[in-house]
């Protein structure tokens, strides 16, 4: 069982709009995981969210709670309850697993402990898996169905077939690659466009298809490791009705190239990093390469680190401007349990919104 409980400290924040609302939140969540006859597995994750919305309120409250549960949050009536289940059961027998699964997300479930979760929804998968030579090789993916409008409060309902395919290749020590595809994740929204005129039920609006590669190689000898990394991710959100406005497209591209010295702890990594979001009214792109160098001395206790990026900004092929940062950090560890700490930022911006942000930090640690 994990108990999650969050609380908002009134006037914390200066806000003149009065739109920040102090609330607070409770999240028991259950986790079990059961093999049954030998082969077969059963996995569930069942959260209740007790969220709410301002603490400053009085009045009835909008649910009455367990006696324990009422003990740790502000409950009046802005306070809401949700579910959240993750189950799935199956055969589990290498090289080839099998299991169902059900994912359902009560509408307007949210907690203070996650920045963003996609709510009012249902998923029902088959996820198949296949191991191969000893975990070198494994393909797995999952077809099922999806649907949302779960307490049908909504005015149309939005129903998907929904999958995914893994690829995973792992044929020598010092070589590894991922693919990934699917046509599902947490960034898609709700039908406001039918796919017949003449329907009032079904809805679609926007499926996601993202896929994804990774190869990693890396070489490690006495002295000397080495490690190259190249990963793309291509994710399309797609409108079946294209005069929406809704369809956007984002392409993200990264290498990177690290070098270390194990004798002196040195390590010096070289990276370049593309990004691109391509929407029906603008396109924005971000490119450009980073560096880092970092070193262990004195047997541990002395730390440094340097690290600087210069990347460009384009909107619709102009040069909106270039982001440049630096940072120098290093710690230094007096004893056992203590140690201080310094950090150096400088984050600068040309071009059409010019701007500079320096920051120094110095600071103690007491470690347990």
């Amino acid at each position: 069982m994990i108990l999650f409980r969050g609380n908002d400290v009134a006037g914390s924040i200066a806000d003149t709009s009065l739109l920040l609302l102090p609330g607070s939140n409770v999240v028991i969540s259950l986790l079990t995981h059961q093999r049954l006859l030998k082969n077969f597995v059963f996995d569930l994750e069942f959260a209740n969210s007790l969220y709410t919305e301002d603490n400053r309120l009085t009045g009835d409250p909008g649910m009455t709670p367990l006696p324990l549960v009422s003990k740790l949050i502000v409950n009046n009536i802005s306070t809401s309850g949700s579910n959240a289940i993750d189950a799935s059961f199956g055969y589990d027998s290498r090289p080839f697993d099998l299991k169902v699964r059900f994912r359902q997300i009560d509408p307007g479930f949210r907690s203070m402990g996650t920045y963003y979760m996609q709510n009012n929804i249902r998923n029902i998968t088959v996820e198949p898996s296949l191991t191969l030579s000893k975990e070198r090789y494994v393909i797995s993916g999952s077809l099922g169905f999806q649907r949302d409008n779960l307490k049908e409060t909504l005015a149309h309902q939005t129903n998907r077939t929904i999958g995914s395919v893994r690829v995973s290749a792992n044929p020598l020590k010092w070589y590894r690659a991922d693919l990934n595809y699917s046509n599902y994740d947490i960034n898609q929204t709700s039908g406001i466009n039918p796919l017949d005129p003449l329907s009032t039920i079904n809805r679609i609006s926007q499926t996601t298809s993202s896929i994804s590669l990774m190869q990693n190689f890396s070489l490690t000898g006495k002295t000397i490791m080495q490690n190259l990394l190249v990963t793309v991710n291509d994710q399309a959100m797609t409108d079946h009705v294209n005069n929406t406005g809704n369809s956007f497209r984002t392409l993200v591209a990264m290498g990177s190239y690290i070098i270390g010295y194990l004798p002196l702890k040195l390590n010096l990594s070289l990276t370049w990093s593309y990004s691109s979001v391509d929407m029906p009214v603008t396109q924005n792109t971000i490119y450009g390469p980073a560096a880092s160098l970092s070193a262990s001395m004195l047997k541990g206790r002395l730390s440094m680190a340097m690290t600087g990026s210069r990347f460009a900004n384009y909107i619709d092929d102009n040069l909106y401007n270039h982001i440049t940062t630096a940072t120098l950090t290093a710690s230094y560890k007096i004893t056992k349990k203590h140690l201080v700490r310094s950090r150096f930022y400088m984050n600068q911006g040309t071009g059409t919104s010019a701007y500079t942000e320096t920051k120094g930090e110095f600071g103690y640690g007491f470690i347990f």
